[in-house]
């Protein structure tokens, strides 16, 4: 164990390879006795075994079949483990490669973790695309679909033709304007720096921003601060008022490895402040260390953030 290890670090890495180990032979009777044991050796065992789990999506129905399953209550509840972890594996196949293949499929543009780039339409609007993002163009200029993260949209050179940018269900519409669209954990977020725009019914003015949130319908509005309008363009993440699963997004965006935020409660805490993207890893700790929250390396390419 090295100086920055805790002992619930290394709790949590053993019981992420038991889990590993179960997914692999989810029947076999040595792994599940195997669990079963090392989860009554203390109450710190069990609660990283339960973190490791829902890492890997074994929750609600799953969970309660396993643990009969680990009480010795026969083959019923062994296939139902079968059947979860069949799914476990086909929704992390859907979660690496997926929503990435059809992305590659049907964008336009698409940029990298960390990568922003800068473009002219044929329409004479200059985009900045913000990293891991990926838009749709229209032919000749006119139209913008933004499939995922964020982008920054100038109107200057272009001035009196229409507009549209699309996210989802809502459409921003703008003339000689300056305006940054995201989509980040179901919230959708737009920000006027220049002219006037309509985002749906809704009017914004320069310096307006309007946050919807997709499932509730719910609608945020406010002023930009100063330095807020599209700042992830210059590596800062200046946050107000957002959630941390919506904040992790953000920042998930500009590392290279995967960032998996465990549990609800502390994703839908709130928090304000200003972020280096250029330091995600630094940047995570920031976020959750207010809520009591762990950032864990399990590896090069996973990272965790929960509060054990």
């Amino acid at each position: 164990m090295t100086a920055d290890t805790t002992p619930e670090d290394v709790l949590f890495e053993e019981a992420l390879d038991i889990v590993i180990r179960l997914q692999n032979a989810p029947a076999n009777p040595v792994t599940l006795d195997l669990i079963r044991h090392w989860r009554a050796r203390s109450p710190a065992h069990d609660a990283a075994w339960r973190e490791a789990a829902e890492l890997h999506g074994m929750a609600g129905q799953v969970l309660n079949d396993q643990s009969s399953s680990l009480n010795g209550e026969g083959g019923a509840s062994r296939r139902a483990i079968l059947g979860g972890m069949a799914g476990l594996v086909v929704a992390t196949g859907a979660a690496l490669h997926g929503p990435g293949a059809w992305l590659r499929l049907t964008a336009d543009r698409m940029t990298a973790a960390a990568e922003v780039t800068r473009f002219q339409m044929p329409d004479g609007t200059s985009v900045t695309l913000g990293p891991a993002s990926a838009i749709r163009l229209a032919a000749g200029g006119g139209r913008l679909d933004l499939l995922d993260g964020a982008v920054c949209c100038d109107r200057a050179g272009a001035p009196g033709r229409p507009f549209e940018a699309a996210v989802g269900d809502l459409v921003v519409r703008g003339g000689n304007a300056m305006f940054s669209l995201s989509r980040e954990s179901g919230i959708v977020s737009v920000g006027a720096e220049r002219g006037a725009l309509a985002a749906g019914a809704e009017r914004l003015a320069a310096g307006d921003w309007l946050r919807l949130d997709e499932r509730s319908g719910r609608v945020e509005r406010g002023r930009l601060l100063p330095g807020q309008f599209a700042a992830w363009r210059s590596g800062q993440l200046l946050a107000e008022d957002e959630t941390v699963a919506a904040v992790v997004a953000h920042i998930r965006r500009w590392h290279t490895g995967r960032i998996i935020l465990a549990g609800s409660e502390l994703g839908q805490r709130r928090i304000s402040g200003v972020f280096d993207l250029r330091s995600p890893l630094a940047a995570l700790e920031a976020v959750v260390h207010p809520f009591d929250g762990r950032v864990r390396h399990v590896s090069a390419w996973l990272t965790v953030v929960s509060t054990l």
